[in-house]
């Protein structure tokens, strides 16, 4: 067992603004006679811990009734993910979070394992012309947004997230955005769900794994602003695409 021993603690507050990042925390490891194999065990365990400091405020609601109001806690996916915890709610199938985000290794299987080259190499991969044309119009051709496909969702994230991080910088418009700023979180938290319902779990788990590494890790957006601006205006407008509607059609009709 790798012993690491100290408390959290929290970072000096940031002043309060759009781009306060959740504060970090710091261990101590001690350094006692160890094998390589121990050390390198307990040096995963503090990246881990680092980036759940970071992430693990970043949540999907998927709501069906009140139920949503109710998050619970996961771990997900190998040590090294950079999601090592997601919060969820419970979901209309009567399983708990936990039981939905079971990693592999603890069903039997074999965790898979992303070496950070290939996540870098990933999410700055950019889709030819000539297959963005024939994805465009594999997407139109869908018939509910619950068909949209993993390929799909990188296509329409390479496209859109330029857009999103616009919107951060107040470059582009968004009433979610200004609302956020105005309103207060805990505010947002209770009026902003996310209607994450409408899609497949396998999506919404790539798309919670793209927006925490892109514009959490990558670029230095804060959790609560990925959960409450981004990801909603990500949704709706891979909505649209997929429906051929009106922003504002399409954020009304996913809420039917």
């Amino acid at each position: 067992m790798c012993d690491v021993t100290g408390t959290f603690a929290a970072a000096p507050s940031a002043p309060s603004g759009l781009w306060k990042h959740a504060p970090l925390t710091a261990f101590s490891v001690s350094s006692a006679s160890r094998s390589r194999k121990e050390r390198l065990s307990c040096e995963a365990l503090l990246s881990m811990q680092t980036r759940d400091a970071m992430f693990s405020r970043i949540s999907i609601i998927r709501p069906a009734d009140d139920s949503w109001l109710s998050s619970e806690r996961c771990e997900s996916g190998p040590s090294n993910d950079v999601l090592s915890k997601i919060r969820f709610a419970r979901q209309d199938d009567g399983r708990t979070s936990s039981e939905r985000c079971e990693s592999p290794a603890a069903s039997g299987g074999t965790p898979s394992v992303r070496s950070p080259q290939a996540d870098d190499q990933n999410a700055t991969e950019s889709t030819p012309s000539c297959t963005a044309s024939s994805m465009e119009e594999e997407i139109q051709n869908l018939s509910s947004v619950k068909d949209l496909e993993e390929r799909h969702i990188r296509h329409l994230f390479n496209k859109v997230s330029p857009v999103l991080d616009q919107i951060g910088r107040r470059e582009v418009y968004s009433w979610r955005l200004e609302t956020y700023i105005k309103g207060g979180r805990d505010k947002i938290a209770l009026t902003h769900r996310v209607p994450i319902h409408k899609f497949s779990t396998k999506v919404t788990d790539q798309i919670l794994y793209l927006f925490a590494y892109e514009f959490g890790k990558r670029r230095g957006f804060d959790g609560d602003i990925i959960n409450q601006v981004f990801i909603p205006e990500f949704l709706v407008r891979i909505f649209m695409e997929c429906q051929g509607t009106t922003f504002e059609e399409s954020e009304r009709l996913m809420w039917q």
